[in-house]
């Protein structure tokens, strides 16, 4: 079994559900979702691998095969039933012998889809599980040919041909049954349905509405003169009768009436207003809100167009189940204990993409794209904060590492003399090694480090270091009692001017 048809060249591997007797002729693990998904309106289930391979596994394997044999056979038998009606109402004549040829054979095909409804009624747990949209159709639809036929046999000619024009759409209308087995029409069913389950509720809202200005007019036109000002008899249609009204304001939300004929009412003026009231009400806001949620509801489908299609063939392969026979429940090759599937290699190698989309399908993917994006750039953008970071640090340890260095530098300093030649040295690019007082050469830092330095250090003096001190300090005192031990004595010093001219004179 395989998932979908894959493409001529691409690789592909072979892969088992390890899910044991989920495709077995007592697994309930279809109806299951069925029915969840029927409560809860949520289709997201089939879009799941497994539940696809297994709704694959019983389409290709027997459900297909029994589903074409009943395509073509409605087919005839619309097509029987249509020539045997056009014959009936002289339309067209066949010769005697073969007059009979198309009743005959939509008798039969109609006994063998009663006998297939017979059969799905009898299997089906409750009422309300057969009574579908699709099974409520086949028995109306069967139901319709049968009525037709008895007052036909009946001589009741009339009556026969109401229940042939009743007949003849439904069963055109049963055919479409048959096109959800297809993918392409399957989908645009499944919108169809979606659209008109969508809006019951409005079009109820709807009905009251025009039921309520309907009978409104017909109040105004029962009570008029039936005359317009000119006297002239007017007729409005529809308004004969209450029930007839009801047509009359379908009319009106089409676009057909006559303005003139509001003369005939018993007040023009109300007449018009309400027709006013009608028209902006109904025609403009109501119809363009019913575009709208349609719209809405035909992008919803849409975008689970795929999912809706697995789940109205998933529909079919249930009911095509209760009308097999009971020794095929004991073929393994229909239910099988294990499911083996064929999937691409590559991901992505035989699926493609969905072109059933729709509009929020696409701003799901642009906004999907441009968070993936913007993560993206997110996780750049923190790469480059944390390189930045990383730099900050190493550049804080370098510049530990320089003031350790500086504060190395000024205890080994003993005087202005050794910092200025320590200045020019580290100027020249000669840097001190603060462990064992070896000189290197490093060319640039040592030279900006000695700038910074010698900026750093311009216009402050430098004390030297604590044993330095003590030692200039003892050596100045001994300095100084050798002198005072040796020198002469002198006089005192005489006091002179300030004025050099007085000093030049005592002279």
């Amino acid at each position: 079994s395989s998932e979908s048809a894959f493409q001529e060249g691409v690789p592909v591997a072979a892969k088992f559900v390890p899910i044991k007797g989920i495709a077995a002729a007592n697994s309930n693990f279809l109806t299951s979702v069925v029915k969840a998904t029927l409560k809860s309106g949520n289709f997201e289930a089939f879009n799941s691998k497994v539940v696809r391979i297994v709704v694959q596994h019983k389409w290709k394997t027997y459900v297909r095969r029994m589903f074409i044999r009943n395509l073509l056979l409605d087919l005839m038998m619309v097509f029987s039933l249509t020539v045997d009606i056009m014959v009936h109402s002289n339309h067209f004549t066949l010769e005697a012998p073969y007059s009979h040829i198309p009743t005959a054979l939509t008798l039969v095909l109609w006994l063998f889809f009663a006998k297939d409804e017979v059969l799905q009624f009898l299997r089906s747990a409750t009422l309300s599980q057969y009574l579908g949209f699709w099974n409520f159709l086949d028995f109306t639809s069967l139901t319709s040919i049968a009525v037709a036929y008895v007052f036909r046999w009946n001589f009741q000619q009339e009556y026969a041909t109401a229940a042939y024009a009743i007949a003849l759409p439904l069963n055109y209308l049963n055919t479409l049954y048959y096109m959800q087995g297809f993918e392409e029409s399957g989908q645009l069913i499944r919108m169809i349905l979606g659209i008109i389950e969508g809006i019951r509720l409005f079009l109820v809202i709807l009905f009251v509405c025009v039921v309520g200005f309907a009978l409104a007019f017909y109040v105004l036109y029962d009570a008029g003169s039936g005359t317009n000002f000119a006297g002239e008899d007017l007729k409005p249609y529809g308004m004969e009768n209450p029930f007839s009204s009801l047509f009359a304001g379908f009319l009106f939300l089409l676009g057909d009436f006559d303005v003139t004929e509001f003369e005939a009412s018993s007040s023009y003026y109300v007449t018009l207003v309400l027709f006013v009231v009608f028209m902006i009400f109904i025609n403009i806001v109501m119809l363009n809100l019913l575009i709208a949620i349609m719209g809405d509801i035909f992008d919803r489908i849409r975008e689970n167009a795929r999912a809706e299609f697995t789940f109205a063939r998933a529909i079919i392969i249930l009911e095509f189940e209760e009308m097999l026979a009971s020794r095929h429940y004991k073929d393994h090759k229909y239910f099988p204990t294990w499911l083996q599937v064929l999937v691409p290699a590559v991901e992505g190698g035989a699926d493609g993409d969905n072109n059933w989309i729709g509009t929020v399908g696409v701003l799901k993917g642009s906004i999907e794209s441009f968070k993936a994006q913007m993560a993206s750039e997110m996780l750049d953008l923190k790469n480059k904060l944390a390189e930045s970071e990383r730099k900050r640090e190493q550049g804080d340890v370098v510049q530990r590492k320089m003031f350790s260095m500086m504060e190395s530098l000024l205890e080994k300093v003993d005087g202005n003399g050794n910092l200025e030649n320590l200045g020019r040295r580290m100027n020249s690019g000669v840097s001190w090694d603060a462990s064992s007082n070896d000189e290197r050469i490093e060319r640039g830092r040592g030279k900006s480090l000695g700038e910074s330095f010698s900026r750093g250090m311009s216009g402050r003096e430098v004390p030297p270091p604590p044993e330095k001190e003590k030692e200039k300090k003892k050596h100045k005192h001994h300095k100084k009692r050798h002198t005072n031990a040796h020198a002469p004595s002198t006089p005192p010093p005489t006091k002179t001017s300030s004025n050099p001219e007085q000093n030049g004179h005592e002279e």
